[in-house]
């Protein structure tokens, strides 16, 4: 559905502007592939903030301070 996207959409963004500024730069430029749910995109976009959240987890995995941010 629309708001499930959405949703992990905003996620993403999130992932970028904290995270990952060449994520951020993706988004920006590949906005009307992902917004067409663009298979390649969304498999660029998932991998990559999968691989974020796991590097947060691992830097905290008792959720002490970092990984508060995501």
């Amino acid at each position: 559905p629309a708001e499930e996207f959405r949703a992990g959409m905003a996620e993403i963004i999130k992932y970028g502007v904290i995270e990952d500024p060449d994520l951020f730069a993706y988004l920006e430029s590949h906005v009307e592939a992902i917004q067409g749910q663009d298979p390649q995109a969304l498999e660029h976009i998932i991998a990559t903030s999968c691989a974020i959240k796991a590097r947060v987890v691992e830097k905290d995995e008792r959720e002490s301070r970092y990984r508060m941010v995501l």
